[in-house]
């Protein structure tokens, strides 16, 4: 099937197949994919219980993470992390369930510069432009956030758990952006 198009500069009719068109928006399809930032969520665990050396959630903090349901079910999340502790696992379970996710466990080690590092390095390699959600700690998220690409940022107070940062880093050229929420009660 053949279209034709009224003259060219040489006043000669030019044609476009339809093979030709489709491979004009695979093009375009491709170059829209390479486009698309990638998105990552990163928080706090929700509240914890008190004793242990790796204490759960309490109650306060499973009602929260069942709140993370509400606000990222539907923000196009495609992979979730969370470090070697209960705590962050128990918050990001329920928006694993819902979405039909695995929990990705990525471990912290140290003071948790290398863990920030590798973590921000393994999400632009496997899941550059996609929409990821990272649970970890209050030391741990300025890091990672910074290592995203974005600026220092202050730290986390020990009794803040509802912080929520959107970071946003285009795949190609231009500024990371990170906008603060809350989320929860």
């Amino acid at each position: 099937m053949k279209r034709f198009l009224k003259g060219n500069a040489s006043g000669k009719r030019a044609f476009i197949t339809f093979p030709t068109t489709v491979l004009f928006l695979v093009c375009l399809f491709m170059l829209m994919l390479s486009c698309t930032p990638t998105t990552v969520l990163v928080l706090r665990h929700a509240e914890k219980e008190t004793a242990g050396m790796d204490p759960p959630l309490s109650p306060q903090g499973q009602m929260r993470a069942h709140e993370l349901v509400q606000v990222a079910g539907e923000a196009g999340v495609t992979a979730i992390y969370a470090t070697q502790f209960i705590r962050t696992q128990q918050t990001a379970q329920p928006l694993a369930d819902h979405l039909g996710l695995e929990v990705n466990v990525f471990n912290v080690t140290g003071a948790g510069q290398q863990y920030a590092q590798d973590l921000a390095n393994h999400i632009r390699s496997e899941h550059s432009g996609e929409v990821v959600l990272i649970v970890s700690h209050s030391h741990t998220v300025p890091l990672i956030i910074e290592k995203l690409g974005t600026g220092p940022i202050p730290p986390i107070p020990g009794d803040k758990y509802d912080s929520l940062f959107i970071v946003t880093t285009p795949r190609r050229r231009g500024v990371t952006k990170i906008v603060k929420a809350e989320y929860g009660e």
